[in-house]
């Protein structure tokens, strides 16, 4: 069974393996939550993935997408989701940019010379807790805001999960609700 082809690779997976000796705790340990998958849903990523969600019964189950069941959305990995979020996200005269306690927000001036680059995000494993991971949009060493909420606090693009796909998953969303995803916004 081939998952897909991308860019000359190809991916098998031995789905009678799979159904039958990996469980479904196990693989909660590499997938974004069921919530987190609706809402990506939500925003037009598209379902590829070789898992998903079902609505056959109450609990959150994983299953193949080779099986007849009702799928509610894909059961999405890293490595589906941070095709789509950009490598480079543009810092301009909009952005705010973490400077100790506080947030400067840039000038014009400012970003084209102190900061003529883009924003990235990254992942980093901190083992020792329930959500080990995190993710962070950073311009430089300095973590990065695009907005500010109801409440004048800054949208932070930093966020926790328990695996790499839920921190792409948080992140995702937010860039989406920041309009920085130019794959789907064009």
């Amino acid at each position: 069974f081939s998952h897909g082809h991308k860019g000359g690779q190809f991916v098998f997976f031995n789905t009678k393996y799979i159904r039958s000796n990996i469980s479904k705790s196990v693989l909660s340990d590499f997938v974004v939550t069921k919530e987190i998958a609706l809402k990506i849903k939500e925003i037009g990523i598209p379902q590829v993935s070789l898992y998903c969600y079902t609505n056959k019964v109450e609990e959150v189950q994983l299953t193949s997408k080779t099986l007849n069941t009702e799928i509610a959305c894909s059961a999405y990995l890293f490595e589906e989701l941070a095709v789509h979020i950009p490598e480079f996200i543009e810092v301009d005269e909009h952005t705010y940019i973490a400077q100790g306690n506080k947030y400067v927000h840039l000038q014009k001036e400012e970003y084209e010379e102190w900061f003529p680059y883009s924003a990235t995000v990254q992942y980093q494993k901190t083992p020792g807790s329930d959500e080990s991971y995190f993710a962070i949009c950073r311009s430089g060493q300095n973590m990065v805001a695009f907005s500010r909420n109801e409440n004048g606090l800054y949208n932070n693009l930093f966020f926790w999960g328990k695996n790499i796909a839920e921190c792409a998953g948080k992140m995702l969303l937010a860039l989406h609700q920041e309009n920085k995803l130019k794959r789907l916004v064009e």
